[in-house]
């Protein structure tokens, strides 16, 4: 009972009891309040200029009730009677207030507020609120006492003294006329100061100046390995793909793209918003289409040009042929421009004739203009009679056959380690080292394990690019006692299966051979050093003397590798042993009978 008697709803009587007694006691509190205009004076049109620059002080250490309690020059009378009334404030006070003109000054300017007493002056409080001690009790009476005066400058605030948003300040009647308006915001627009703003909210507005740069980062890094169209289209969604973002990113700063996202946005199929997948392709195609008539153009201006064919299988087994073009723009510059992956099915020399000729003809480029030719060393390609640079030769003799610079230098190195045995073996060893790691997920976190953070995992031998292969000799060569340790790690394992643990002994055991510490410290340097020319023959601006000269410089550095070869011993010897496997084993000696000659 006492429960629902708490919880029960007073009667209508009793609220509007209530209601009257607390509207009484807020009636009574405001008439004890001082009205707004005890904490101004009044300024009359004869002493507003004598007055302007006068600055009001207050001892350091008053309170609001001393202030309005003194009778000093800056004391405030206690009630709006005793203002000294004019015209203005009677007129104001009649009901006329439509009409009045009533113009007060506050008691301290909008500047610094000086402090005197009999010793010293000081300066409390600025005009700029990022300078105010928050933590001073006198900050909430100052503020009481000199409310901040009305600003105009909506736009940005001038420094400056003598001029305001719109203007000069002495032009006041042209400011307040709407019809001068756009020609004083046009003066604004064209002032040093609003430059120097707009300037200023650019830099500030930088991802490095921005408070939220760290979320700028991760926002872009996020998006970066995004594929232009996601896996869904739904607007708002994190997996919308790279063109659905852009258009988000870009409605925040465009209204008439936020009202159309707005407006056709995540309506589904049947219904028209320019914002699908199938759009999404068209527009690309576009696009791809405008730059293809912008590469033509560009290559019928410069009339010469050269041409380069290659072709490689991708994952569905299908042969893309690769179209690129070569050609000098006007300052000098030369070009390549890629033309497209184009399917094909046969490699004839005939085939690629009849591919390269309609190409040629789709883009009335002319086949008399041709003065190069680069392919691989393939015969159907380089071939000296019935290859395609011999087909392309015989229709125009001045097309000049230059064979791939960075194909023969893979076929070079591939030649010289094949001619080799140990090589063969050593490289071998290197993708077992690849399979048996990548093979389990636990075994690559037993590597990693023993990595650190500067050291690269194994890799996997390039079978297209020879040269490449010099990432998986380096990582090898750094790692070469932690891929050590791990295998030893592993194959101690009881828990691991027994082939797994033989494979990981064997290959462990290998790298107790001074054989494969100089194999791995000679391979490293040379295939690094290949790699590094190979690189630079693919260069866009590369000409057949710096092909020559690297090619030298190669030849050379390979026969100096050769003559130090004392130097990467001692560095092997210091990765694996003192000595080498064949030293370690017993020689063989036959039995001789007594009858038997030495030699």
């Amino acid at each position: 009972m006492n429960t629902e008697s708490k919880n029960k709803r007073a009667s209508g009587a009793k609220r509007r009891k209530e209601s009257a007694i607390k509207k009484k006691k807020v009636e009574q509190f405001l008439t004890e309040v001082p009205k707004l205009s005890v904490f101004f004076r009044p300024i009359s049109a004869s002493s507003q200029n004598s007055s302007e620059n006068e600055i009001a002080c207050v001892p350091l250490d008053c309170t609001v009730g001393e202030i309005l309690s003194t009778n000093n020059d800056v004391s405030l009378p206690n009630s709006p009677s005793s203002f000294e009334q004019s015209p203005d404030t009677q007129e104001l006070e009649t009901g006329h207030a439509a009409h009045a003109d009533f113009s007060v000054k506050p008691v301290c300017s909008s500047v610094d507020l000086q402090i005197t007493d009999e010793t010293s002056t000081l300066t409390l409080f600025s005009e700029d609120p990022a300078n105010w001690d928050r933590e001073n009790e006198n900050l909430i009476e100052h503020l009481i006492l000199n409310p901040p005066k009305s600003n105009s400058n909506l736009i940005c605030r001038s420094s400056s003294s003598t001029s305001s948003k719109f203007g000069n300040v002495d032009d006041t009647e042209k400011r307040e006329s709407w019809k001068n308006q756009h020609q004083c915001m046009k003066e604004h627009e064209q002032s040093t100061d609003r430059r120097f703003a707009v300037t200023s909210l650019v830099n500030r507005s930088g991802t490095k100046s921005r408070i939220d740069a760290e979320l700028v980062k991760e926002f872009l890094n996020e998006r970066e390995g995004l594929a232009f169209r996601g896996s869904n289209q739904t607007l708002g969604l994190p997996q919308n793909g790279n063109y659905l973002g852009a258009l988000e990113l870009l409605s925040e700063y465009d209204a008439f793209l936020a009202k159309h996202l707005q407006t056709h946005g995540n309506k589904g199929k049947g219904k028209t918003s320019y914002l699908s997948a199938n759009l999404c392709e068209e527009f690309v195609e576009l696009l791809a289409k405008s730059v293809l008539e912008f590469m033509v153009a560009e290559l019928k201006q410069a009339k010469y040009y050269s041409t380069i064919l290659d072709s490689t299988p991708d994952i569905s087994h299908v042969d893309q042929l690769t179209f690129v073009i070569r050609y000098v723009l006007e300052d000098g510059t030369p070009v390549e421009r890629f033309f497209g992956f184009f399917p094909i099915s046969g490699h004839t020399a005939t085939e690629m004739e009849k591919f390269l000729l309609e190409q040629l003809e789709k883009h009335d480029i002319k086949i008399e203009d041709c003065r190069g030719q680069s392919y691989d060393n393939a015969s159907n390609m380089s071939g000296q009679y019935n290859g395609l640079q011999a087909k392309i030769k015989k229709r125009n003799p001045l097309a000049e056959y230059v064979p791939c610079a960075g194909h023969s230098l893979n076929l070079i190195g591939s030649s010289a380690a094949e001619a080799c045995s140990a090589s063969l073996d050593f490289f071998g060893f290197l993708q077992s080292i690849y399979n048996f790691f990548a093979a389990s997920t636990h075994r690559w976190a037993i590597l990693k394990k023993y990595l650190k953070k500067d050291l690269r995992v194994p890799k996997s031998l390039s079978q297209t690019r020879w040269s490449a292969r010099a990432d998986a000799c380096v990582a090898l060569k750094e790692g070469y006692k932690a891929f050590q340790a791990a295998l030893n790690e592993i194959a101690a394992d009881r828990c691991q299966p027994p082939s797994a643990r033989n494979e990981a002994s064997g290959l462990a055991s290998k790298f107790d051979q001074l054989e494969i510490g100089v194999l791995t410290v000679v391979w490293s340097v040379v295939m690094e050093r290949f790699n590094k020319t190979n690189k630079l023959l693919q260069t866009v601006n590369i000409d057949l003397g710096t092909v020559v000269d690297l090619y030298t410089s190669l030849t050379n550095f390979v026969q100096e590798v050769r003559s130090n070869f004392t130097k990467y011993e001692t560095e092997a010897k210091l990765m694996s042993t003192e000595v080498y496997e064949a030293d370690k084993r017993r020689k063989r000696t036959r039995k001789r009978h007594h009858d038997e000659i030495e030699n």
